[in-house]
């Protein structure tokens, strides 16, 4: 699968879900008392922000470059 044939809003809705279960756990270990494990949940879930939205930083440049070709 090439990437730029994914749809924009695909994607922006795939990295925030993944970020939103990823803040769930987070809860989840924090209400179990699982500090560190809650911290690496956050660490996590900021991760896949950073990384969906580059993502979508990529595609939207490679956009705009195929549109002015």
């Amino acid at each position: 699968m090439d990437i730029r044939s994914l749809d924009m809003k695909t994607v922006k809705t795939a990295y925030i879900v993944v970020a939103a279960l990823l803040a769930v756990c987070a809860i989840a270990a924090a209400y179990l008392h699982h500090t560190y494990i809650a911290l690496g949940f956050i660490v996590l879930a900021s991760a896949a922000i950073l990384a969906g939205s580059l993502l979508v930083t990529y595609m939207l440049k490679n956009r705009k470059v195929k549109d002015i070709d």
